[in-house]
C-alpha cells in the first residue's frame, strides 16, 4: 500500500509540472500573438500615413504648386494662405468633423520665387499626439514670358 501511495503522489507531481509547463508555454504564445497584432496595427497605420502624404505631395507636383490648387483636391481642408490641415477618421477616410478625427495631415507650402516647397506631417491626434510620417518635396515652376 505504501508503494501505491508513493506512485500516486509521483503521478500527481508529474501532472502538476506538466500543467505548469503548458501554462508557461501558452502565456508566451499569447504574448507573441498580442505583439504580432500590435505590430500589424502599427504597420497598417504607417502604410496609410505614407500613402496619404505621398498623395498630397503628388497633387502638389501635378498642379501649379499653389495652395489653392492643392486645396481644390482636398475640399475638407481647413487653413489659410500657406498652411492647412486635413482630418481623417479611424479608417483613414477624409472628414470635416474635427471632434471625431483621429489623424491629421498638416500641410505647409512655402513659395520662394519660382520654388514651391511642401511639408506634410501625418499625425495621430487622438489618445496621444504623435508624428507618424513626414515628407518634404519641392517643385520649381518655370515662368513663361509672353512677347
Amino acid at each position: 500500500m505504501n508503494k501505491a501511495k508513493s506512485r500516486t503522489s509521483l503521478v500527481l507531481m508529474e501532472l502538476i509540472i506538466t500543467i505548469l509547463f503548458f501554462s508557461l508555454a501558452s502565456a508566451v504564445c499569447v504574448q507573441l500573438f498580442v505583439r504580432a497584432h500590435l505590430t500589424s496595427n502599427e504597420t497598417k497605420k504607417l502604410n496609410e500615413a505614407i500613402n496619404i502624404t505621398q498623395s498630397i505631395a503628388e497633387v502638389m507636383n501635378g498642379t501649379d504648386g499653389s495652395l489653392t490648387s492643392v486645396q481644390n483636391h482636398y475640399p475638407n481642408a481647413v487653413g489659410d494662405d500657406d498652411y492647412f490641415v486635413i482630418y481623417y477618421d479611424e479608417n483613414f477616410k477624409e472628414t470635416d468633423d474635427y471632434e471625431n478625427a483621429r489623424y491629421a495631415a498638416d500641410v505647409t507650402i512655402n513659395a520662394t520665387g519660382n520654388l514651391y516647397s511642401l511639408n506634410v506631417d501625418f499625425l495621430q491626434i487622438k489618445d496621444y499626439y504623435d508624428i507618424i510620417y513626414s515628407i518634404n518635396t519641392s517643385k520649381y515652376i518655370r515662368k513663361t514670358y509672353n512677347n
